[in-house]
């Protein structure tokens, strides 16, 4: 769920932040000087960042830090830059409700995103939540045709919880399952997430378990998406365990090696805001992060930030050549693709070159189909008693017919309470804040849902305790393409993808983001950061 809440525009106005000019460089770049008339003069570098989503951000803030006097563009086509991260402030009652309509919050654990919270100068604006509070403890299951409202899923940190769930039965009886099923994986390299989970835990923990945490992050079905390149931790603990997914998981595992990878700048500040945090945001939410960026970009002289214009066709004969609908062209030395795989195969296809044959074959061949989500935001207004149970949210698993069926008939994923997890952004007092996602692998996944039926869905699943009044608000935004689908085999497909960039010259061509890498938030920043540093001049 958390990617998912992390996985998704509106013309209020976003709130823009304070940031410090320029962040201290970590490299400084200057070119050799020619030592001979006769001698070719070198050509200027100039680095392309095709892409103004956050894995494009992250990928020009590190290379302008690094390469503080090279060239830089980045190339956005429409509007708006940040991607799915889209924070917007709403009035009501006196105060304003904060709303996101893409990601709601972060995990903790990635170093590349606290560092760049750090450089950016971000650690005053954060809203944290800790490990003891509901919101990071509690999450809950809808399970169809259950009259007592949402089901809470047991933490394995509370005896009691694992008791008293209502579904610690079905998750006990699923661990039997793995622990006396001897080892049975497929003379094969990869599978479903539903294959694998019927394997080891039984189908009907593959249909209820397996698939709502499919919906909670890629929005799909976990009859499609590749284990391996989803969860890969599973296909490891399944062989580290003898066949034992759980014992694979419980065992000791052996000393890692040293990592000799470039280290990450945290400060003094963050490692200890964060020592017990599960999940934050920030005070004006995750559009803060983006912004930030773009403010910082915008402060140096040698980038350029191109929006409204989308990019027509790549040319990757030398010099490479990147067109816009407009007409515009640039000829950068190295282009770092941010695009969707789909969007870049169309920008290759219509250059019509034989430099671009191999990487167009590639990426056309296989490019990840991607889920499209409705994401509607309610504001409800204030009540005596809570309207919904103090934690995350809940998710929805596969209808046991399928996903064509009548049942969630609005194609319902899973709800965010919001103002449980960050009530601290909103300035007016006692409203309440909620989001539904709906879409992905249902068939309504392209048709904008019913405001009135999505309600009438959300009271069933409430359940008689909670008694939700009409909303005083609500939007709903369809997130088109929104999170890549990895099909079995994604992960060797990527290798040979990348592999073909070396046709081009080390490092001159890179493609990153959601498409080829993981899809949360904190991994495209991951792979911004990484591209910066493999990328040499």
């Amino acid at each position: 769920m958390q990617s998912l809440s992390e996985h998704l525009r509106s013309t209020n106005a976003i709130r823009f932040f304070r940031v410090p000019k320029r962040c201290p460089s970590v490299v400084s770049y200057q070119r050799n000087a020619t030592t001979s008339a006769n001698r070719t003069t070198p050509e200027e570098p100039h680095i392309a960042v095709l892409g103004g989503g956050i894995t494009g951000l992250s990928a020009a803030f590190h290379l302008a830090r690094k390469f503080p006097t090279t060239k830089i563009t980045i190339v956005e086509g429409s509007n708006h830059v940040g991607g799915w991260l889209d924070s917007h402030r709403v009035n009501v009652g006196g105060g304003t409700v904060l709303l996101e309509k893409g990601p709601r919050t972060l995990r903790s654990s990635s170093k590349a995103t606290l560092e760049l919270i750090h450089l950016l100068g971000l650690e005053k604006e954060l809203l944290v939540v800790a490990n003891s509070e509901p919101a990071a403890k509690t999450r809950f299951l809808h399970l169809s045709g259950s009259s007592r409202g949402l089901s809470p899923l047991p933490s394995p940190s509370s005896l009691l919880s694992l008791i008293t769930s209502p579904v610690s039965g079905q998750i006990f009886k699923g661990v039997q399952h793995d622990f006396w099923t001897a080892y049975n994986r497929p003379n094969t390299e990869d599978e479903s997430v539903d294959a694998f989970f019927t394997r080891r835990f039984g189908p009907d923990f593959a249909r209820v378990f397996a698939s709502a945490l499919v919906h909670g992050i890629y929005a799909t079905d976990s009859r499609k998406l590749s284990l391996r390149a989803a969860y890969p931790m599973l296909w490891h603990a399944e062989a580290y365990g003898g066949g034992s997914v759980v014992w694979g998981a419980l065992k000791p595992k052996p000393k890692r090696p040293v990592d000799n990878s470039p280290s990450y700048q945290l400060g003094g500040l963050l490692p200890q805001l964060m020592k017990d945090a599960a999940v934050y945001s920030f005070k004006d939410g995750l559009s803060t992060l983006p912004n930030a960026i773009v403010e910082h970009l915008k402060s140096r002289g040698n980038v350029e930030i191109k929006t409204g214009d989308p990019i027509s066709s790549i040319n990757l004969g030398r010099p490479f050549k990147v067109t816009t609908k407009s007409g515009s062209m640039i000829s950068p030395t190295h282009i770092i693709s941010a695009l969707p795989v789909k969007q870049l195969a169309a920008a290759l296809r219509a250059a019509h070159t034989e430099q671009n044959r191999a990487l167009l074959s590639l990426a056309s061949a296989r490019s990840p189909e991607s889920s499209t989500i409705h994401v509607t935001n309610l504001i409800f207004p204030p009540a005596e008693r809570p309207l919904n149970p103090l934690g995350f949210g809940y998710l929805v698993p596969r209808p046991v017919e399928g996903y064509e069926t009548e049942e969630n008939s609005q194609g319902i994923l899973g709800a965010i309470f919001d103002t449980v997890s960050m009530g601290k952004q909103d300035t007016a007092d006692g409203y309440t804040k909620m989001g539904i996602i709906s879409g992905g692998p249902y068939r309504s996944a392209h048709t904008k849902p019913n405001v009135d039926l999505l309600l009438k869905d959300l009271r069933t699943s409430l359940g008689s305790r909670y008694e939700l009044p009409d909303p005083i608000y609500s939007s709903t935004t369809e997130c088109k393409e929104c999170i890549p689908l990895f099909e079995p085999g994604h992960l060797k497909w990527v290798e040979k993808l990348k592999g073909t960039l070396k046709n081009y010259g080390e490092n001159k061509v890179q493609i990153i983001g959601a498409g080829v890498g993981g899809v949360s938030i904190p991994d495209c920043i991951e792979q911004g950061r990484s591209s910066s540093v493999e990328i040499t001049l």
